[in-house]
């Protein structure tokens, strides 16, 4: 076989390659992205970072300075002798705070006393000897109520307060820290301007930035040539899969002329695994074809496949065989042609429910043969596929010797006048014919549901015992047949004799008895005769035993007879007894 020429692999390649390099592209473009948000959360991390250590080394400061001022005010009050001396200490600790100046100069301290007036404000002289509470603004009063409050606590503490700040009149957020004096009754504090703090971290934020870029730069450069690089790869392994591809496509189109040795074929082991399995599969495959098609045509059943107009468009052998068309008749003509005219509506009206989703039950109908004769079959339709499209199932079972055995059954039956029963054991329903429930003068409407107890119900309880120790004995292997006789109520209060025979046909996988079978005969006009010649009997035998006495009397008086004649010598009258 000459290999055919295939195109399919080319553009499936080239998809390959496409989807591959678009995979790169997105791929590297995500990390790309991913890295870049990773950087820019890294910089705001440490731009929080930053902005937390410049406050809390600010505050450090602050706070370091006025303890130092405190433990220095403590250590010149040691040394107070007098009151005078007590005067001049305070003045020149005041006049040592006035000079005290750091953070680039943007730091003083200031002292208030307890009764709001000012005593130390290097940046603010004018407030100097003012007494706030009474002769400032209400932001003055409320500023000095609170620092006097917080330096009042035994550690002092922060706030955060609206202040004039130093060489102009902008009101501004100053976070300050104050400490107490008590025995001078000060509050002794310093403190930094937020806005001078937003403008330091304000540069280093700027200079971050810079960072940032210049990392985000060299991420992105790296990320291109990288993803250039791979894309090269890529289109280098897309030629050679291509190659491969083409390769396994060939051989799959020509799998039967497909050599055993892959080795020097394939380049790349997956696509040489691929090609073995693939040989061997495809080698099942149409063995399992072949196989089936082998099944389907010697099956006895008939299958025909339509199209979902109900046209025939395959079937089995065993159609041509056994109704004797060929496929030149069948092939495309409707379904109905095999059916007698009567039923052909029926068949219609089925194939238009299964193209409604409907299932329609198994149902009897004839097939029609070529030459006009009729076969009883047994015929389902279902929805199926057929070489890959929507079809119609249609399966129809010769049932012409199954009608006939239950012909001759039902004649049996009806012939010997017996009712028959089904049992299963197992959940305890039996299943009566309609002669069995007119034994016992019911119609089976009346009985339903039947179980085991409809028959132990009407069931004589003298005869229960006997009969159920009979049923062991049978479910025991002991005897072939189960076999007796009872007593049974009819539905009119009488009492009717039944001859019950059946057999243990099946049992579960644990062996335990599953389905049993039988019938039941009514005998009651038997066992009626067989009572009045019992009682016939009976009385012949007493009248034979009284009789038997009498004879031997009048043989005796006939002896006797005999016996007075000869005496008198007369000849005997009874020879018989002589």
């Amino acid at each position: 076989m000459k290999s055919k020429t295939i195109s399919k692999p080319t553009r499936l390649s080239t998809l390959i390659n496409n989807h591959i390099q678009a995979a790169i592209v997105i791929l590297t473009m995500s990390l790309l992205i991913v890295i870049m948000l990773i950087s820019w959360w890294a910089y705001q991390i440490d731009l929080n970072n930053i902005k937390t250590m410049v406050m809390n080394h600010k505050k450090e400061i602050i706070v370091s300075m006025i303890d130092h001022i405190i433990e220095q005010i403590k250590i010149a009050q040691q040394k107070l002798s007098s009151q005078d001396s007590y005067s001049q200490c305070k003045e020149s600790i005041k006049q040592r705070l006035k000079s005290i100046s750091f953070l680039n100069g943007t730091g003083y301290i200031f002292v208030i006393s307890y009764d709001g007036i000012v005593q130390v404000n290097a940046k603010q002289p004018y407030l100097v000897g003012k007494n706030i509470f009474h002769q400032g603004d209400k932001a003055q009063a409320k500023f000095a109520k609170r620092v006097i409050e917080t330096a009042n606590k035994s550690a002092g503490g922060f706030l955060t307060v609206l202040w004039k700040k130093p060489g102009g009149n902008q009101i501004t957020n100053k976070l300050i820290y104050v400490r107490g004096v008590k025995d001078w009754q000060w509050a002794v504090g310093t403190g930094i301007y937020l806005d001078d703090l937003k403008y330091t971290i304000a540069k280093t934020k700027k200079n971050l930035q810079y960072y940032l870029i210049a990392e985000l730069f060299v991420i992105l450069t790296t990320g291109l040539l990288v993803m250039i690089g791979m894309l090269f790869v890529s289109r280098r392994v897309a030629r050679n899969v291509s190659n491969e591809i083409k390769q396994l496509t060939t051989d799959i189109h020509n799998h039967e002329e497909l050599p055993h040795f892959f080795e020097t074929r394939y380049r790349i082991y997956e696509f040489r695994e691929i090609a073995k399995i693939t040989h061997q599969a495809l080698t099942r495959v149409f063995q399992l074809q072949h196989n089936l098609q082998g099944i389907f045509d010697n099956v006895d059943d008939f299958f025909i496949i339509l199209d979902i107009n109900g046209n025939i468009i395959g079937m089995n052998q065993t159609v041509f065989t056994r109704l004797s068309y060929s496929q030149q008749d069948l092939l495309n003509q409707p379904i109905t042609l095999l059916f007698p005219p009567d039923d052909r509506k029926k068949i219609q009206q089925f194939i238009r429910q299964i193209r409604a989703g409907i299932i329609p039950e198994m149902f009897d109908t004839p097939l029609l043969k070529k030459d006009g004769t009729i076969l009883e079959t047994e015929t389902r339709i279902v929805n199926s596929q057929w070489d890959g499209r929507q079809s119609i199932l249609c399966v129809s079972k010769d049932i012409t010797d199954i009608k006939r055995s239950k012909a001759r059954l039902e004649n049996i039956i009806k012939g010997t006048n017996v009712g028959t029963w089904e049992w299963n054991l197992q959940t305890n329903e039996i299943v009566y014919n309609d002669r069995l429930a007119n034994i016992l003068g019911y119609t089976l409407a009346e009985l339903s549901p039947i179980t085991i107890y409809t028959f132990i119900d009407r069931c004589h309880p003298e005869d229960f015992d006997r009969l159920d120790k009979g049923l062991k004995a049978h479910f025991n292997g002991e005897t072939p047949f189960y076999d007796d006789e009872c007593r049974m109520k009819h539905k009119n209060g009488s009492i009717i004799w039944i001859h019950v025979r059946g057999q243990l046909i099946s049992r579960t996988i644990e062996g335990a008895p599953l389905f049993m079978t039988g019938i039941h005969m009514d005998i009651t006009q038997r066992k009626r005769a067989e009572e009045r010649l019992k009682v016939n009997l009976n009385e012949t035998e007493r009248i034979n035993k009284l009789m038997e006495g009498r004879e031997q009397r009048i043989i005796e008086l006939k002896k006797e007879v005999n016996a007075l004649r000869i005496d008198n010598d007369q000849a005997p009258k009874y020879r018989s007894v002589l």
